[in-house]
Formats: structure tokens, C-alpha cells, sequence
């Protein structure tokens, strides 16, 4: 790799990671001055007054928000997360639990969107203003309006409720486990299903519409018709110059949505009860869980960071013109 490009990559990423501590911050204060108060909700209702207050010298609420925010940062430079009022452990044993089926989840969601909205606006790009084209910037756009949370239920009601084609919730049948070996990852693989294609039918009008708009714009470049006219294999004009060109926006797109699904999943896994990071907020938020909630949005912002660092690594082998940017 030349050295301007990985100069170009080190200080994309330093500036990347310098923005972590500030989300930390910021999500400190916020979850801090949210009404409500966790030591009322850990002692539980009835709870005489002397308990509330044990419980908040116990977890540090009594300290000055300066003092705590203190104490979280120390300990965060640390790799301690804090420990979680719910489930009476670590943060990060709670949090690396859930990370792996999150992961599953939103990167077949991701790579399902990605392929299928390349290819299908490929297909639109090449048969511009035919009833192909019209019909898949029409479908997409309907799936592209559909809220989530109504869609993900759709689907549930179909292919569930009344075909009872695939299970209704959970990422594998009770009684199965790794020992089981292929069936176990067929299992897996069955309840994966119904809320990856949720996710990608969400995701992927935006790839279709991006790849028809920038396989039009490559079609009719001066370099495609020059390349037509010296008699060129059509295939490889579509393929090696025109889709490789037009990749370079999508790839942008890609990396920023890679990493909001991530943190983006919070519907889906509820409505499917996917025991993911998604399904793992609601259940701190539910319970004034500030530990566990910091967390995830730790996780969440790293993984932000991260899709974009590996966009622009990926950037720099399509368009070597980046690293003078």
C-alpha cells in the first residue's frame, strides 16, 4: 500500500476513534437526566426509603453526575463497562453474549440488500424507462415506505401465522445446540430468515435507486461510448468499467448503513425475539439500566467507526484518487 494512502487511513482512523469519548459523554449526561430514578426501580416497589438510599451507595447514584462521570471514564479506559442492574453482572460479559447474533443478523440483512439492490439496479440501468425498470423502482420504493415494525409484522402474519413456513421467534429450537452440528446451523439458519429479509427489503431500495442512477450516469460517459466504439466485449464494458465506476458511491452508502443496522436492529429483534444488542436496549431501557445502556451505545458507535474505517480502506483499492483527498 503507498505511503500516502496509509497516511491518509491512520489519520481517518485517529479522527474516527477521537470521536468515541465525546459520544460517551454526551450519552452519559442524557441517560442521567432522564426522568426517573434506578435505585427506585432495583428496590422495587414498597421499598422503605433506607433500602433506596443502600441501593444507590451500592451502585454510586449518590455521587455528583461530575464525580460518576469521573469514575465511568476511569474504569472505561480500563475495559470495565461497569456492571449491569439487571443482570447482575458485567456489562461486557452481557454485551459479548449478544454481540454475535446481532452481527448474524444485520450482516446477512446487509449482504442480502447489497447484492440483490446491485443486481436489480444493474437490470434497471440497462432496461432505463421499460416495464422491467418501472416495476422494480416501483417495488422497491413501496418496500423503501413500509415502517419496519409493520413490515417485520407482515411477514410474521404470512409466512408464520398462517403458512407456518418458519418459526415465530428465537434463533434456534429449543433443544438444539452447537453438539449438533449441521442441524443445529440449519436451524439457525431457518429463524435467521423472516427478520434478515425484513431488514433487507428496508435496506436495499436505496442500493437499487443509487446503482440505477450511477450505472446511467457511467453508461453514457464519454470513456463507455469510446470503449463501444473500439468494439469491446459488451460484458466486460458493463462489468470492469461501467459497474466498477459506479461502485465507488454505493460503497460509501454502504459502509454508513452497515453501520447503523448494526445499532439499527432495535425493532426487528424485538418484534422476532432475536436475542441480540437490539432486543438487549429495550430490555435496559425497561429497566433504568445505565450501565448496561452506556454499553451498548459504546458498541453501537464503535461499530459505526469501524464501518467506516473499512469503507475507506475498500475506497482507496477502487479510487486511488482518494488518498489525495
Amino acid at each position: 500500500m503507498p505511503g500516502g494512502t496509509k497516511e491518509y487511513l491512520l489519520k481517518r482512523t485517529v479522527i474516527s476513534f477521537l470521536m468515541v469519548p465525546a459520544v460517551v459523554i454526551f450519552t452519559f449526561f442524557l441517560l442521567r437526566l432522564a426522568p426517573g430514578d434506578p435505585a427506585v426501580l432495583m428496590a422495587g416497589e414498597g421499598a422503605s426509603p433506607e433500602f433506596v438510599e443502600m441501593i444507590r451507595e451500592i451502585y454510586g447514584l449518590n455521587k455528583p453526575l461530575h464525580e460518576q462521570l469521573i469514575i465511568y471514564l476511569s474504569k472505561l479506559f480500563t475495559g470495565d463497562l461497569g456492571y449491569s442492574f439487571t443482570f447482575k453482572r458485567a456489562v461486557v460479559d452481557v454485551i459479548f453474549e449478544r454481540i454475535p447474533l446481532t452481527i448474524l443478523l444485520a450482516g446477512t440483512g446487509a449482504l442480502i440488500a447489497i447484492s440483490l439492490g446491485i443486481f436489480l439496479g444493474v437490470v434497471a440501468a440497462i432496461k432505463k424507462d421499460s416495464t422491467a425498470d418501472n416495476l422494480i423502482s416501483s417495488t422497491t420504493l413501496v418496500f423503501y415506505s413500509i415502517p419496519i415494525f409493520a413490515l417485520a409484522q407482515f411477514l410474521v402474519l404470512f409466512f408464520v401465522i398462517q403458512t407456518r413456513l418458519f418459526p415465530l421467534s428465537g434463533y434456534v429450537s429449543l433443544g438444539l445446540s452447537w453438539d449438533d452440528g449441521l442441524k443445529y446451523v440449519l436451524d439457525v439458519g431457518w429463524h435467521l430468515i423472516l427478520p434478515a429479509v425484513s431488514l433487507a427489503l428496508i435496506q436495499m431500495a436505496t442500493y437499487v435507486k443509487l446503482t440505477r442512477t450511477s450505472m446511467i450516469e457511467a453508461l453514457y460517459s464519454n470513456y463507455i461510448i469510446a470503449a463501444k466504439a473500439r468494439g469491446l466485449n459488451s460484458r466486460k464494458i458493463l462489468f470492469k468499467h461501467a459497474l466498477k465506476n459506479a461502485l465507488l458511491p454505493i460503497i460509501t452508502v454502504a459502509g454508513i448503513q452497515l453501520g447503523l443496522i448494526i445499532g439499527g436492529v432495535v425493532i426487528t429483534e424485538t418484534i422476532f425475539s432475536w436475542p441480540g444488542v437490539g432486543r438487549l436496549t429495550i430490555e435496559a431501557i425497561d429497566a433504568r439500566d445505565y450501565p448496561l445502556l452506556m454499553g451498548v451505545f459504546i458498541f453501537t458507535s464503535i461499530s459505526v467507526i469501524i464501518a467506516n474505517i473499512v469503507t475507506d480502506i475498500v475506497y482507496t483499492y477502487i479510487d486511488p484518487r482518494v488518498k489525495l483527498r
